[in-house]
């Protein structure tokens, strides 16, 4: 008995002395994710199953618990801004193995869901793998990041997805207003991974049904060959202008079925009626402010004007101007230059939006937003149309900064 609790009790102090006298005392020294990396296709919901590795040196105590909060992906070299988050957390007991140095290992099996959106963003950063990335904590001071590779579009997966689109009127406008029975068609520029056909519907939504829910009708079917991984153009029919007011027009796919909504054209049909600058009603915008620097709540905000069918907001980039060219927030506003504003609005706006005559705010579309570049200042304006086309009121052209 005596002996048994002499050796019990010098087990324990060396024990303790090991624990004591490690430096640091205990963390979370590293770890591995098995498998190393794991395939998975473009543009498409799928699940992956991650073992995690997680050692302790020393350990924290003979018995402790390791765990997780959450989980991100990130596309490398873009870890700033996850391309999302996985808000579950896992844990495990492990056991340390208790000798000259205390060392804990804990093993944690993990399933987890990866949304299409994820290698779709990716894709479009120009990545080919992503990373699943999980910080560990024994309950120390330490903690560690263990990372699992993912390739997208792994041998024998689906290559083929789409991971963008574009839509542009046949002069590169995002938004026309044409008369009656004129020649108006659009083309998309598909950014793809892969070869295969694209396969899909051009589908239009006619005034009856743009004042409210849209409901779209084909134009007509599309089927292209491609292969690459590149870029290719489609082009639409001729759109219908022979009844006046305000239609959506878009390229519908379905195969690949891009795992995004598909963007959308706005045009106006009616006849112009000749006019000046002078005849238009001035129109009072209430929000953003001039030189105001805008994100994806930002409400655009004007008066209403009286005999509107519909609004157009136009975004103008200025070439003179390069993308890094915007003062610092807080700064003094920059000095107006109007021979700068007119060349800019002397081209074809970059972005716009069409918005139906009983709104009179509105948010920038996702489609809108994705064509203004980061650091970099534009013009913009709204303009008031008719029932038959004609442009009855304007706003003045106004500055607006992307941070």
């Amino acid at each position: 008995m005596n002996i048994g609790w002499r050796n019990g009790l010098r087990y324990g102090l060396l024990a303790c002395l090991a624990l004591a006298s490690a430096p640091g005392w205990a963390t979370v020294t590293g770890g591995s994710a098995q498998p190393a990396f794991t395939a998975i296709p473009l543009a498409q919901p799928t699940t992956i199953t991650v073992t995690w590795v997680v050692t302790s040196s020393p350990a924290p105590a003979p018995t402790y618990t390791v765990s997780s909060l959450f989980g991100h992906f990130l596309a490398p070299g873009k870890t700033a801004t996850p391309l999302a988050t996985v808000n579950t957390a896992v844990s495990t007991v492990a056991t340390a193995v208790i000798g000259a140095t205390s060392i804990g290992t804990a093993i944690i099996t993990e399933t987890v869901a990866v949304p299409a959106e994820v290698s779709v963003q990716a894709a479009r950063l120009g990545a080919t793998t992503i990373v699943y990335q999980r910080t560990f904590s024994d309950g120390s001071t330490g903690t560690a990041a263990i990372n699992a590779g993912i390739i997208i579009g792994g041998s024998g997966l689906a290559r083929f997805g789409v991971s963008r689109m574009a839509l542009a009127f046949d002069d590169g406008a995002v938004v026309r207003v044409v008369p009656l029975n004129s020649r108006l068609s659009a083309a998309a520029d598909v950014t793809y991974v892969g070869s295969g056909s694209l396969r899909g519907y051009w589908e239009v939504a006619d005034p009856g049904s743009t004042a409210g829910t849209p409901i779209f009708r084909q134009l007509q079917s599309v089927s292209q060959g491609v292969g690459g991984g590149d870029r290719a153009k489609l082009r639409s029919p001729d759109l219908p202008t022979d009844t006046a007011g305000l239609h959506i027009v878009r390229l519908r796919l379905t195969d690949p079925s891009p795992a995004f909504d598909p963007p959308v054209l706005y045009y106006y049909v009616g006849e112009p009626r000749p006019g000046t600058p002078f005849s238009l009603m001035p129109m009072t915008v209430m929000n953003p402010p001039n030189e105001a620097y805008i994100d994806a709540s930002t409400q655009f905000i004007w008066q209403p004007v009286r005999g509107a069918r519909v609004y157009k907001i136009e975004i103008f980039a200025s070439p003179e101007v390069p993308s890094l060219h915007l003062p610092e927030l807080g700064g003094a506003p920059a000095t107006e230059d109007p021979q700068l504003m007119r060349r800019a609005l002397s081209r074809p706006p970059i972005a716009g939006m069409l918005v139906a005559a009983k709104q009179n705010q509105t948010t920038l579309s996702a489609a809108t937003r994705a064509k203004l570049q980061q650091r970099r200042s534009y013009f913009w304006r709204i303009q008031a149309i008719s029932e038959d086309g004609s442009v009855i009121g304007e706003a003045q052209v106004r500055e607006l900064r992307v941070p």
